[in-house]
């Protein structure tokens, strides 16, 4: 589970949106980083990996402060609603 990856990572997604991050070029994951960590996820047969690791922390927040993680997501990926 992988963050906000550099470049136009997003450009084929599924929702076929834009893409919404503030200049992940600058701010992402190198793809070379993410696509190594894969790499071993997958020889090691890990069933979730967290990129960066501090990303769990997160998704334990979401479950205690719902409303803060939602409001930080919003500002991330620049939604207005």
């Amino acid at each position: 589970m992988p963050s906000t990856v550099e470049g136009d990572f997003r450009a084929s997604a599924v929702d076929g949106g834009s893409v919404r991050e503030k200049d992940p070029n600058k701010n992402g994951l190198k793809r070379e980083a993410v696509a190594q960590r894969c790499i071993q996820a997958v020889d090691d047969n890990e069933k979730m990996v967290f990129i960066p690791g501090y990303m769990r922390l997160a998704h334990l927040l979401y479950w205690l402060v719902p409303r803060f993680i939602e409001r930080q997501a919003r500002a991330k990926y620049n939604f207005t609603h």
